[in-house]
Order: C-alpha cells, then sequence, then structure tokens
C-alpha cells in the first residue's frame, strides 16, 4: 500500500523486490527502482543515482503519477465492471 501512496504523490519509489507486490506495482522495474532483497550495496546506489540525477528523478516522478494513475479508483471501477460484464456473458451462454 505504501508503494501505491508513493506514485500517488509523484514520488521516486526504490523498493526491495521481495516475492511479492513490488515488481508488480513497479511494472517490473518502469514505474520505480528495484534492488534485491538485502543488497544494501544496491540500495545505496539507488538512492545516490536518485539524488544525483535530476533527469531520472524528473522521470520518475512522472511515471509515479502515470502507474498510480492505473491503480485508482476510475481504473480499478473499469476493470471491476469489465470483469462483472465477462462473467455475465459466461453464465448468459
Amino acid at each position: 500500500m505504501v508503494l501505491l501512496e508513493a506514485l500517488a504523490l509523484g514520488k521516486p519509489v526504490i523498493a526491495s523486490d521481495c516475492p511479492t507486490g513490488p515488481r508488480e506495482i513497479l511494472g517490473d522495474g518502469r514505474y520505480g527502482i528495484l534492488f534485491k532483497v538485502g543488497a544494501v550495496d544496491e540500495l545505496a546506489s539507488a538512492l545516490h543515482r536518485l539524488l544525483i540525477d535530476d533527469a531520472l528523478h524528473s522521470r520518475m516522478s512522472a511515471r509515479a503519477l502515470e502507474r498510480a494513475d492505473e491503480y485508482g479508483i476510475a481504473a480499478s471501477n473499469e476493470r471491476f465492471a469489465c470483469g462483472a460484464a465477462q462473467l455475465v456473458a459466461m453464465t448468459a451462454r
């Protein structure tokens, strides 16, 4: 949940690539930086890159807002309605 909150605020995200969650939410690294669980050197490197590279920071902020929209209420309602329509169509056969 905290990843989605950060994305919704347009914050660049750096997350550990734990078994469930971050990889999916961050689109395999497209919307944020992933590092291996326990790899503190990778985390430090990602933080350093984000702090010194203004262009990277700006790109990640813009992508964060894009990704947050995909998890927003409107997008979630649309996915739900589509799924419900598919279920209705399947039962109508």
